[in-house]
């Protein structure tokens, strides 16, 4: 007979030692590790994901990426995509 263990526990699961496996002196409670470990992990996860959606979105031109002063990008529409939404009442 196997064990049916709930996915969202065997996900946490992954997250807690994936971090662990990152930082192998860590040691904390399990408010801490829901606040510190778990909540940063998944920040770092969406975060990569949002970048990677960013980057497929630039490469097909339907936003345009803009260097700040600071080395960092902003993103956003197009120029003409923009004016051309506004035209067409679909701001």
């Amino acid at each position: 007979m196997g064990s049916c263990v709930n996915p969202e526990l065997e996900n946490l699961a992954e997250d807690i030692l994936r971090y662990l496996r990152a930082h192998p002196d860590a040691a904390d409670t399990p408010q801490g590790i829901a606040v510190w470990w778990i909540k940063r992990q998944r920040l770092m996860d969406s975060l990569a994901q949002v970048q990677a959606t960013l980057d497929l979105l630039a490469a097909r031109a339907e936003v345009e990426v803009q260097p700040t002063a600071g080395g960092k990008h902003l993103y956003r529409l197009p120029r003409d995509s923009a004016a051309r939404s506004r035209k067409d009442g679909h701001s």
